[in-house]
């Protein structure tokens, strides 16, 4: 039960109906959707977050030539900057993440659009399972140290 601020409950249906939701298929559809955003929030000023789940994984199936992606990339993560900025919203990407095999069999797990991306983000929030709970760890912030935190999805929510 979500309380509003005069302390009445919500249900799942009112809070449903202030969510919009955009399916794309492919790269350029994603794109062509970015281009859209400023118009629809402008549109819509209610619109306080932007959820783009997943910002990788078309560009990771269209775009093999690292180069053309990241130039692709770059464009799409000024386009979000400057809607965040011009409307004082938070936007949120999924990032998918890939295993780099380091000098002497070593791995680790990075970004799947590479580093430049990640650059791009102002803050950076990886979730993860470790011994069968949920955590999430503060990556990089501008203003808070890093540091990890276990947490749980129940009907209730996010706790």
């Amino acid at each position: 039960v979500v309380r509003q601020r005069g302390g009445g409950a919500l249900t799942v249906e009112q809070i449903l109906e202030n969510v919009h939701y955009f399916r794309v298929h492919n790269a350029t559809e994603q794109r062509a959707l970015m281009h859209s955003l400023e118009p629809f929030v402008r549109a819509h000023p209610q619109v306080r977050v932007v959820v783009i789940d997943s910002i990788a994984f078309h560009y990771r199936q269209d775009f093999p030539e690292m180069s053309q992606r990241t130039r692709i990339l770059n464009e799409v993560a000024l386009l979000l900057m400057k809607l965040a900025n011009e409307h004082r919203l938070a936007i949120v990407t999924m990032n998918q993440v890939t295993t780099r095999v380091l000098a002497g069999g070593a791995s680790k797990l990075v970004p799947a659009l590479g580093e430049s991306f990640a650059h791009a983000c102002t803050a950076r929030v990886i979730l993860f399972w470790s011994n069968g709970l949920r955590n999430a760890q503060l990556y990089k912030s501008p203003r808070l140290p890093t540091g990890t935190v276990a947490y749980s999805v129940t009907e209730e929510g996010v706790r």
